[in-house]
């Protein structure tokens, strides 16, 4: 891609330079002529990308590759590879959506560069027969904020929709929440983001940044601090619902079930006095 790119940008440039094209007698076919004109320009682009390819084997043997992995990837996934690692991106996340901006889609490169590498060696580990307690990479995206601090999708919005359904007198909350509930239950949670909203709205913006970080701290607790249940690294698809995905990714650990439960109880006690205070601002007597 690399390669693709440069190539892209300067060939043409060069082709531009009278200096650089041979100039063929005119009773020469137009074809053969233009082919000649360019011969220059493609000798100079091919010759260095062979003497940059004879520099970078020096330094790195199996190709760029193996330099952009050393130079790049090794370096993110030790920077970002933590339970810290994860509360950033999770913070970020929920304030880009919160100004409006999609934070998973936005931060889905970075994450990927991240986290993706220690997920399959996760995943080789148990493949080999490795237990889910010993996983080498505990402290990963999917295990800490997919698993224990995406019910509902991102900032954990189905404790919102609980909340709304307990304590809210809105009725046009109660009626978002009401359409909210099935895609939340697969993850999916635009509705609610941009129809209740949660965007650019000051009073519930602070609970949906403030609760995943705190259920990724509960999941980092329980799984590195004080294991009580096994590390939840069997991939699911991202829409499986909530608590399931727990009992999925552990292979069927009942504690996970429990810790879930636990997060979700903990998601709808955070948004509550968020969602009442909304509705004191409406002067709507509770």
């Amino acid at each position: 891609m690399i390669v693709g790119c440069l190539v892209g940008e300067f060939l043409p440039k060069l082709f531009k330079v009278k200096r650089m094209q041979i100039k063929m007698p005119e009773m020469v076919p137009p074809a053969v002529s233009r082919s000649f004109s360019s011969m220059i320009p493609i000798v100079i682009v091919v010759g260095l990308a062979a003497i940059i390819n004879f520099l970078v084997l020096m330094i790195a043997p199996e190709g760029i590759n193996e330099l952009i992995y050393k130079g790049i990837q090794s370096p993110l996934r030790d920077l970002g590879g933590n339970v810290v690692g994860v509360m950033l991106l999770a913070f970020i996340q929920t304030l880009l959506f919160s100004i409006g901006i999609h934070g998973p889609n936005t931060l889905n490169a970075v994450r990927s560069a991240i986290f993706t590498e220690q997920d399959l060696a996760n995943l080789d580990f148990i493949n080999q027969g490795g237990s889910l307690w010993d996983v080498p990479y505990k402290e990963t995206w999917g295990v800490l904020n997919d698993m224990f601090a995406n019910m509902g999708g991102t900032g954990m919005t189905m404790g919102l929709i609980i909340a709304i359904f307990i304590a809210s007198r809105r009725p046009e909350q109660r009626e978002i929440a009401k359409m909210s509930l099935v895609p939340g239950i697969f993850q999916i949670n635009e509705p609610i983001i941009f129809g209740l909203p949660i965007v650019l709205n000051p009073l519930l913006i602070v609970p949906f940044i403030l609760v995943p970080m705190v259920n990724i701290m509960i999941g980092y607790f329980v799984t590195v601090v004080w294991p009580i249940m096994p590390t939840p690294a069997i991939g699911v698809p991202w829409t499986t619902p909530g608590i399931i995905n727990l009992f999925l990714g552990t292979g069927g650990n009942i504690v996970a079930v429990l810790v879930g439960i636990i997060c979700l109880a903990v998601s709808v006690c955070i948004y509550l006095p968020f969602v009442i205070a909304s509705n004191r601002a409406e002067k709507i007597d509770l």
